[in-house]
């Protein structure tokens, strides 16, 4: 099974996501989203939150997402799955909404938006 590896950079909590991501759901946090959490739930939480995007996609979705953003295929590095790599995953937010009001604000497109461009800038200025 191989891995398709996915940084993360510009906020996007990404990882080395296995194959088995690849047409099943997973849940992305834009890591500003998770930063606003953090400081509710410091200010007014009780326990622990689940924290999570919103929003399921697979690894392909994302992956086209980054194509159409670039202009362009992008080279994908594939490699073995990795031991505890999960089929899907996704956060139940419930808590954190109903007690803190809290509910994630960026959209997989304007977060992956926002990774490419902070990427491209730092690969442009090398």
């Amino acid at each position: 099974m191989p891995t398709y590896v996915v940084t993360g950079a510009a906020g996007f909590i990404g990882s080395h996501l296995a194959d088995s991501l690849v047409g099943a759901g997973h849940g992305f946090t834009y890591v500003g989203d998770v930063v606003v959490a953090t400081e509710a739930a410091m200010q007014a939480g009780t326990g622990m939150y689940n924290v999570g995007g919103g929003t399921e996609a697979s690894l392909l979705d994302a992956i086209g997402i980054l194509e159409r953003l670039a202009g362009r295929p992008l080279d994908l590095v594939e490699g073995p799955a990795g031991p505890g790599d999960q089929r899907r995953t996704s956060a139940d937010t419930t808590r954190i909404q109903t007690e803190l009001d809290w509910q994630p604000q960026v959209s997989l497109e304007d977060g992956l938006r926002a990774q490419w461009e902070w990427v491209s800038g730092r690969v442009a200025a090398r």
